[in-house]
C-alpha cells in the first residue's frame, strides 16, 4: 500500500496515522513513517495486520490508474558535461593569475584552452 497517497485521498494527517499505528506498536514514530513511505529506500513497510486496521479507521481506498512517469528534463545547460581536476598550489595560483589578467572566469579560460587543444590534437 502507498501510505502517501492513502493519507491523501482520507484526509489523514501524519500524526493521526502515527497514533493509530501507535496504538497497536507503541514505538512507531516519526522515523519509521518515514522509513514506511520511502519503501523503495528503506525496504520498510506496516505489517498486513496494521494495513487492515488502518483501512478499518480510515476506510478503504479505491485503486488508482497507473499512469506513465513523468519523461525526464533535458537539461537546460549548453554545456552539461562536467570534468574535475585538481591543480598544486603553484600552478593553481597562475592560473588565477592569468584568469584576473584576462578578466575571464575559470570555466570560460579553462574551455577555450581545452577546446584548443582538442581542435589541434590528432589521434593517431
Amino acid at each position: 500500500m502507498d501510505y502517501k497517497q492513502f493519507r491523501e485521498e482520507h484526509g489523514i494527517g501524519t500524526k493521526e496515522m502515527i497514533y493509530t499505528v501507535s496504538a497497536v506498536c507503541p514505538k512507531f514514530t516519526k522515523m519509521q513513517l518515514s522509513m514506511v513511505d520511502q519503501p523503495e529506500k528503506y525496504g520498510v513497510c506496516l505489517l498486513p495486520s496494521l494495513d487492515k486496521r488502518l483501512i478499518e479507521v480510515f476506510g478503504k481506498t479505491e485503486p488508482l490508474e497507473e499512469t506513465e512517469p513523468a519523461p525526464k528534463k533535458k537539461p537546460n545547460r549548453t554545456k552539461p558535461e562536467r570534468f574535475t581536476f585538481r591543480l598544486t598550489k603553484k600552478k593553481a595560483d597562475k592560473l588565477r593569475k592569468i584568469r584576473a589578467k584576462l578578466g575571464v572566469t575559470t570555466q570560460e579560460l579553462v574551455s577555450e584552452v581545452m577546446e584548443n587543444y582538442i581542435e589541434n590534437f590528432t589521434l593517431e
